[in-house]
């Protein structure tokens, strides 16, 4: 269990590392991101999940990564931002989720505004002080912004929505940006994209790999390419939720290589 422990806090620091070198300058010798870039690519779009070939261990560093060990990091640009959602974001969301049952996003969506508004006025239906004191244990509403991924399992009803949800791979509070970069979007993340199939998921997914899109005109152009898998009615509900610009927020993972997923 040592050993664990210390091959995990060394893949931990190689990946700070990482981070600190990709915003250096490009030296004349650093060969493995002149061919990179040669293709035209976003440096920090490697930050998207994948397993990460460290640039800081080669081979003239003399240092030893673990065989059964791999870095995945995250850019949460590819994360859906929970403080920057408006109403109808939030409603998209919801109805991804547990379709269009008019009665059921009412209650939720009062329920998330009452949360995050700055008083103590309670919506039609929603939920406030009164409500969430009577729970085991209780608590109050924040009356703000969420400040967790967590902490949205706490609004009333959305506990049951999101139950089967890996939050932290779809979530984030950290930045300011409303919007998904596609490029480095998580599964989970482009999988509560309003009309997007999971089979436009994976489109999505497989094209980043051969190609990044570098701006909303290449997305588009992908687009008209799969309007098959993803109709034109979809795609106009998809662009709003799209951002391609890269954030100063990182989640890194270090995970067994028998667990990797795409």
């Amino acid at each position: 269990n040592l050993q664990a422990w210390s091959d995990i806090l060394k893949l931990l620091q190689m990946a700070q590392m990482e981070l600190l070198m990709a915003r250096m300058t490009l030296a004349p010798d650093d060969e493995e991101r002149q061919e990179y870039l040669q293709d035209n690519k976003n440096w920090y779009f490697r930050f998207d999940g994948r397993e990460l070939p460290l640039a800081y261990a080669t081979t003239e560093s003399k240092i030893t990564l673990p065989d059964n060990l791999a870095v995945r990091i995250y850019d949460h640009a590819g994360f859906i931002n929970l403080r920057y959602l408006n109403v109808a974001q939030m409603r998209e969301l919801l109805e991804k989720r547990i379709g269009n049952d008019v009665e059921k996003l009412g209650e939720l969506l009062d329920a998330w505004q009452d949360w995050i508004d700055n008083d103590e006025l309670k919506r039609l239906n929603g939920a406030e002080n009164e409500y969430y004191e009577e729970l085991k244990p209780p608590y109050r509403p924040r009356n703000a912004m969420v400040e967790t991924t967590e902490e949205i399992l706490w609004i009333r009803g959305f506990a049951e929505v999101f139950k089967d949800l890996e939050l932290e791979t779809a979530f984030t509070v950290y930045g300011n940006m409303n919007g998904v970069n596609p490029n480095l979007a998580t599964r989970e993340a482009l999988s509560l994209l309003p009309e997007l199939s999971s089979a436009g998921v994976d489109k999505i997914l497989e094209r980043r790999q051969a190609k990044e899109f570098q701006n909303l005109a290449e997305f588009n152009l992908f687009l008209s390419e799969v309007s098959d898998i993803i109709p034109l009615e979809d795609q106009a509900k998809l662009r709003p939720w799209l951002n391609f610009s890269t954030t100063n927020y990182y989640t890194i993972m270090i995970l067994p290589k028998k667990y990797q997923s795409v």
